[in-house]
């Protein structure tokens, strides 16, 4: 079964922002807590495993391996199951961005005028 280079490139594309998304992802969060979380440690196993399987296949044309792109056929949901929960977080990230905003603008005093809209706090010594 021979597949178009072009196809190739898209999939290995699409492997290395995921790839780089758990990078930075473990960057941000550290390692320790990023592991612990098996959902994350899926997703990084996965990818990992997608991304060899892709660049393997791109650079080398082993016959033994014509086995292998049907494999990467059968990840290719739980990669569609990780962007949705990609797209999730960062919903949830909003969402709670909004809900810190109110919550500390109640505590706040606000400043309108010539279009600026300012949350000032005031601290004061005891």
């Amino acid at each position: 079964m021979h597949i178009p280079l072009e196809y190739r490139s898209i999939s290995l594309a699409i492997a290395l922002f995921f790839f780089f998304d758990v990078l930075l992802r473990v960057y941000v969060e550290g390692i320790q807590r990023y592991f612990s979380d098996i959902l994350n440690y899926l997703d990084a196993v996965i990818i990992v495993v997608t991304l060899l399987i892709d660049i393997i296949y791109m650079f080398y044309d082993f016959k033994f391996l014509k086995t292998i792109p049907r494999l990467t056929i059968l990840f290719r949901p739980l990669r569609l199951i990780i962007l949705i929960r990609v797209f999730h977080l960062a919903h949830q990230k909003r969402h709670l961005e909004m809900l810190t905003r109110r919550m500390v603008s109640g505590n706040k005093r606000r400043y309108k005028k010539d279009g600026f809209d300012l949350d000032l706090t005031y601290v004061t010594g005891l």
